[in-house]
This record gives structure tokens, sequence and C-alpha cells, in this order.
């Protein structure tokens, strides 16, 4: 009876895989047939699970989020800094809310963008507000007390603030620093 069992199977395949030759012959196969599994590898086969156990991967993660924290930069003293512990900056031209470092300016001074779905993570002790302000192409940027912020990309290190007072008009962020006259 178990032979007959493990024939059957590969005169399924067979039949599943041939064609009928139209001349009015007789059918002819299309495809090598699969040799029945044996006796032994029928009996060690190990069956499949009814339901799989949940996984990491369908466990929703959290949001992510962009980490801004305090790290101290020589003379510019305890300031803001990015996961990489590089300073951050305001432009004081930003003051009252409008978005001016754009196209040419954000090669030097990297806006600190937030990608959608995701939010500022503020790591220690920060007693200023963050918020999200649009920039003119659409994506968030991060901003501290209303200040948006930005990365300069002459500090090749953290702890360095080499950004801070250039033209006149940018300035490592301290946790303390003023609100933004929006």
């Amino acid at each position: 009876m178990k032979a007959l069992l493990l024939v059957l199977p590969a005169a399924v395949l067979v039949a599943c895989g041939s064609t009928t030759n139209t001349t009015g012959g007789a059918a002819t196969p299309t495809a090598e047939p699969t040799s029945a599994p044996t006796a032994s590898a029928a009996a060690t086969a190990t069956p499949a699970p009814a339901t799989a156990p949940p996984t990491a991967a369908s466990t929703p993660a959290p949001p992510a989020g962009v980490v801004v924290a305090t790290g101290s930069a020589g003379a510019a003293g305890t300031v803001l800094v990015n996961a990489q512990g590089h300073t951050l900056y305001r432009f004081t031209p930003e003051a009252h809310g409008a978005i001016s470092c754009t196209s040419g300016c954000t090669g030097t001074w990297m806006p600190v963008t937030v990608p959608s779905g995701q939010q500022v993570q503020p790591q220690g002790s920060l007693s200023g507000t963050f918020t999200l302000v649009t920039r003119p192409e659409g994506t968030r940027q991060a901003a501290y007390n209303g200040w948006p912020l930005y990365a300069f990309a002459g500090d090749s290190a953290g702890g360095t603030a080499n950004g801070q007072g250039i033209a006149g008009k940018w300035f490592a962020v301290t946790p303390t620093v003023a609100a933004a006259g929006m």
C-alpha cells in the first residue's frame, strides 16, 4: 500500500506537466518526471507548524527620532549637539520665523531635518521647547526655542564650535538661549 501512495504523486506530476499531441497521437510529457520520495524521506520529514510564532519584524517599532543633547564645545561652553556630538547653531536672520538659509547655504550649514513620522528626541536636561518648522522645500527642521537648528560643515569632530560667530550671524545654541522673536 505504501508503495502505491509513493508512486501516485509521481503520476500526478507527469499528468500535470503533459500536453496532448493535436495530431491524434498520445500525450507527450513536457518535463521529466521527478522521482517519488522514498519511504525514509517521508518518515523523517518534519511538518510545518500550523501557526508561525510572532517575530520581531511583526511588532511595530516605536517612532525613531532625531537626537539632540548637550555637550561641551570649548569657548562656546555647553551647547546643543546632534547624535554625533557636533555643535548645533542658529542663524540670527531667522529670528522672526522665516527660513533664510536655503540652497547654497545648506551646503555649509546643514539643517537638522526630522523625517516624517519622527520627532526630536531630547537627551538629558533641556528646559527649552522643541518644535518643527517647515522649510521652503517641504522638509521639517528641528527648532529649539523657536530657532531652527543647523550643523556646520567646518565642525569635523564633536566638541568643536568652528562656526561660532561666523559673519556675526551664526551662533552655537545654548540650552538657555532666549526664544526667537517669532
